[in-house]
């Protein structure tokens, strides 16, 4: 489904949609952001972010590769599967063998991992093959859309 979204408020709301979705059927705890630069991907986990209680000031991790960030129980709630949130920025990346290079493979195992892919597509064969791919899509310089794939009925 093709969600579109004229204002942050409006990704905010597609980002409840998201939350709710992980809350409901956490099939997967490894998610790719695909789309341009100016998509919204960093926006769209922002967002998650802020709904997960994680107060640190969330940003591209363009130069790191990867920045963790806990997820507060509280604001989440006791019974989301997730703990940790992983965003990782592929785009500096030639393959996933150096996204394994940073321990990507033990991040996988650990189902308390709540893992965002941005730049999916350049580490590929690193994502489990389940792997959601969410599409992102410059519109204008006010509209963005968000495309889920059907498996994840958002």
């Amino acid at each position: 489904m093709i969600h579109i979204s004229h204002s942050l408020s409006d990704t905010k709301k597609v980002a409840e949609l998201f939350v709710a979705y992980l809350c409901a059927q956490p099939t997967s705890n490894t998610f790719g952001f695909s789309g341009d630069l100016g998509s919204g991907k960093t926006a769209f986990t922002k967002c998650i972010a802020e709904l997960l209680g994680i107060s640190e000031h969330v940003t591209s991790p363009t130069f790191v590769i990867e920045k963790r960030y806990p997820i507060d129980a509280r604001v989440a709630g006791e019974d989301f599967p997730f703990k940790v949130l992983i965003h990782i920025d592929a785009y500096r990346l030639e393959s996933g063998e150096e996204l394994n290079a940073i321990g990507f493979e033990r991040d996988l195992e650990d189902p308390s991992h709540l893992i965002l892919v941005e730049w999916p597509e350049r580490v590929i064969e690193a994502l489990p093959p389940t792997t959601p791919i969410i599409r992102f899509s410059f519109v204008s310089e006010h509209i963005r859309t968000v495309e889920f794939p059907d498996m994840m009925g958002i």
